[in-house]
């Protein structure tokens, strides 16, 4: 099982969790900076996981950056919804378990209002998907629906969302010919269909895993471009204005 970094930046800018890879499992890692003009510092485990040879990936901040959800395999049979407290200056309390997002799914992207969510799953080709789910209050079930099926192609992977909410723009990973790519996609109003609109300048690079800042300036993905080490890495772009 091999995940990418699949890095999660924190709404400040200052706080970088993401999974690091090793050859026996995967655990979640966290990097801090003081400002967002400095470099993130040496990377630290987090206290989520208990076994030294399990999988934690997907990592996803809640609608008010108080937690951190993402996905727990033990490696044999047990797949987790686990979420984790963030408590400040980059350090987090022991995770707990969570089972209330769509079976079978991880990488998730919850909306501000914590009602609406994009999610990777994978298809019975083996292919990730990508998927959609609202719900009518904080307290009810997911509800999953076909608002991102005009972007799922048959025999191409497509996940690892994260979105816009601001500018109504979705970001994801989509496998085209000659590599992954990050693509993006709008849709006219909330409650329609997300229709395609290219990718975001990322070609044929293998990169992938991206994660949007909250003011659409900085973009966070993986790649396995050169600049990098021999395995997928993490990089940031910015731009100065919208």
């Amino acid at each position: 099982m091999r995940h990418r970094p699949e890095a999660a930046l924190h709404p400040d800018g200052l706080v970088l969790v993401f999974t690091r890879q090793d050859s026996m499992n995967s655990d979640l890692f966290v990097s801090t900076r003081a400002t967002t003009a400095n470099d993130f510092g040496n990377p630290v485990p987090l206290p989520a996981g208990t076994n030294p040879i399990t999988f934690e990936y997907g990592p996803v901040w809640s609608h008010d950056s108080a937690q951190l959800t993402f996905r727990y395999d033990d490696g044999v049979a047990t797949t987790e919804v686990r979420v984790i407290d963030y408590l400040g200056n980059g350090t987090f309390s022991t995770s707990y378990t969570l089972a209330t997002m769509p079976g079978g799914s991880h990488s998730w992207e919850i909306t501000p209002s914590g009602l609406e969510m994009f999610f990777t799953t994978v298809n019975p080709s083996l292919d990730n998907d990508l998927g959609h789910a609202t719900r009518a209050t904080l307290a009810d079930p997911w509800v999953e629906d076909d608002d991102v099926l005009d972007l799922v192609f048959v025999g191409r992977g497509e996940g690892f969302p994260t979105y816009d909410a601001a500018r109504g723009v979705l970001y994801y990973e989509s496998d085209e010919p000659g590599g992954s790519v990050i693509m993006e996609a709008r849709r006219p109003s909330p409650g329609a269909r997300f229709e395609k609109t290219g990718p975001t300048g990322f070609l044929a690079d293998q990169d992938g895993d991206p994660d949007i800042s909250v003011d659409g300036l900085t973009l966070v993905f993986s790649s396995s471009r050169l600049g990098g080490g021999t395995e997928n890495d993490i990089f940031l772009t910015t731009r100065s204005c919208l």
